[in-house]
């Protein structure tokens, strides 16, 4: 008899009992099998990953390479067989030509993108929930609400998806030439909208024939006021307005809202607000749609007070470093118990495309932990994005000399800053702007130029 004729007879004439040690035996061996196997095939994995050199492409457009070498030397140190190569491209070329690589098939692993650009690029982003074994709700945990907000979509169970993380986050503040404010006997700096209004008029000079010897506040008009529309934004945000559909990325910021009894239309009021400031026969008139842009006015001591962002700050200081200038936290509604401050800033997003998704990750993960975000932040001189990071003063190398005295007064803004889904930003903000423009000639009431500029964004929205 064969071996397999032998084994059937003694099959069918063995006991129950050692069947069963014998069926027990063989599963123990196949599992044991499988679990040697994927061990020793991760063990090979591992290693050759280890063994071959891996480049990730960083592309960027608004910081310098400077920024990053310490923190990148830390991650290749960490990691011998990685390099990191950086690319810095001029802003206005910066998004077509991610845009036209990507198409390509090329481009970076890890790219920034705006904190407005997520409804337009998600589709060529990969999530960080496939990369990096972690919780989520715990990551975000780390910053500020606007960081899920700018760069989540729920997914299945409610479970959020990372699209991008930022190391740093900027809003606005508002900036203020201490010398002419202690001419008028102004102690500190408004805290309130009411007290911008009242200090703006206190601090203007306008001659005889109308003209503006000294502004105010530089706001009011569309194209000489650095970042117009997002103080527009932000004015309609600290107003009460509701900038998106609760269920949908729709703008629909022009819809009133009821407060006890009462009804509003905050857009409407802040358009009003805002470009009273440029308007001629206004009680607030200060800023001229004529002038020269606003920083600019701004570091000549054309102007006493400016609204903007945390880079103005080095600015001013190289092109007039004797001017006597402080920044505050930008003035909020008076009777408003909850600020708002606006958001503009960048996070650090993979592409789909990417052959090392897993290792770019495992980079932007690496940049955001609190150690390594500060050597990022010393070197460019930004605010953070961790609130772990709040309220830690900003050292040289050294540990001795601060480096920037406001920078906890930006630090601290991150936790009430607000921002909105837009569908382009770039289209947004000429839309905004011909609204503005159209209120100042009169070409349009604020109501009508608001409800205008809602169905021109929601015309562009591609979902």
């Amino acid at each position: 008899m064969s071996f397999f004729s032998d084994f059937s007879y003694n099959w069918q004439v063995m006991p129950p009992y050692k069947k069963n040690r014998i069926i027990v035996g063989i599963v123990v061996a196949m599992v044991l099998a499988v679990v040697v196997f994927g061990v020793l095939s991760g063990f090979f994995k591992q290693k050759v990953s280890e063994s071959q050199p891996v480049t990730i492409e960083f592309w960027d457009s608004f910081d310098t390479g400077d920024d990053y070498l310490e923190v990148f030397s830390r991650f290749t140190d960490e990691n011998p067989n990685v390099s990191v190569q950086y690319r810095k491209i001029p802003p206005e070329l910066y998004r077509q030509t991610v845009t036209d690589a990507l198409a390509e098939g090329e481009g970076p692993d890890v790219y920034v993108i705006h904190n407005t650009w997520l409804t337009q690029g998600i589709r060529r982003l990969a999530p960080m929930n496939e990369f990096v074994e972690t919780n989520p709700a715990l990551i975000l945990n780390e910053f500020p609400d606007v960081v899920r907000f700018d760069f989540t979509r729920e997914g299945s169970a409610a479970v959020p998806f990372i699209y991008a993380l930022p190391i740093s986050i900027d809003t606005l503040a508002l900036y203020y030439n201490a010398d002419y404010l202690n001419s008028e006997g102004i102690v500190e700096p408004p805290a309130t909208l009411e007290q911008l209004v009242e200090y703006s008029n206190r601090l203007r000079k306008i001659d005889e024939a109308g003209n503006i010897q000294l502004a105010g506040l530089a706001v009011g008009a569309a194209d000489n006021v650095d970042h117009a529309t997002d103080i527009l934004s932000l004015l309609m945000l600290q107003g009460g307005a509701q900038m998106n559909s609760t269920f949908d990325e729709s703008v629909t910021f022009d819809q009133p809202i009821k407060v006890g009894e009462d009804i509003f239309f905050p857009a409407r009021d802040a358009m009003n607000f805002y470009t009273s400031f440029s308007d001629p026969a206004a009680e607030n008139y200060t800023w001229s749609p004529a002038s020269e842009n606003s920083l600019e006015a701004f570091i000549k001591g054309k102007v006493a007070m400016m609204i903007n962002y945390s880079d103005a700050e080095n600015i001013i200081r190289r092109e007039n470093p004797a001017l006597n200038f402080k920044v505050a936290p930008m003035p909020q509604p008076a009777g408003r118990f909850d600020k708002i401050t606006y958001a503009n800033y960048w996070g650090l997003a993979v592409a789909k495309n990417s052959k090392n998704a897993q290792l770019a990750w495992e980079l932007i993960h690496y940049l955001t932990q609190p150690e390594n975000a500060t050597l990022y932040l010393r070197a460019s001189g930004r605010p953070p994005a961790l609130k772990s990071l709040i309220g830690e003063p900003m050292f040289d190398e050294e540990g001795g000399e601060i480096l920037d005295p406001d920078y906890d007064m930006f630090s601290t803004q991150i936790l009430t800053a607000r921002s909105w889904i837009q569908p382009d930003p770039v289209r947004v903000d000429s839309i905004l702007k011909n609204a503005i423009n159209y209120v100042l000639n009169g070409e349009k009431s604020a109501a009508l130029a608001i409800g205008d500029a809602v169905q021109q964004i929601n015309s562009i929205i591609n979902f």
